[in-house]
């Protein structure tokens, strides 16, 4: 999952919300939803996700 993330964000971007969850920090809360939905949606579809980075390797060498 970690590799999937990385693609979509830096790996920063998740430690700063996961920082912002733990104390009364502006946008913590706001953040930590749709955080927490994109790793959920990374989890689910990780198979495809996989099947889509091997298939385009094999296309384009």
């Amino acid at each position: 999952m970690r590799t999937i993330l990385d693609r979509i964000c830096d790996k920063w971007t998740l430690l700063v919300v996961a920082t912002l969850d733990q104390e009364r920090l502006r946008f913590g809360r706001s953040l930590i939803s749709p955080a927490l939905a994109l790793a959920s949606w990374a989890i689910d579809h990780i198979a495809d996700i996989e099947a889509g980075r091997t298939a385009y390797e094999t296309r384009n060498g």
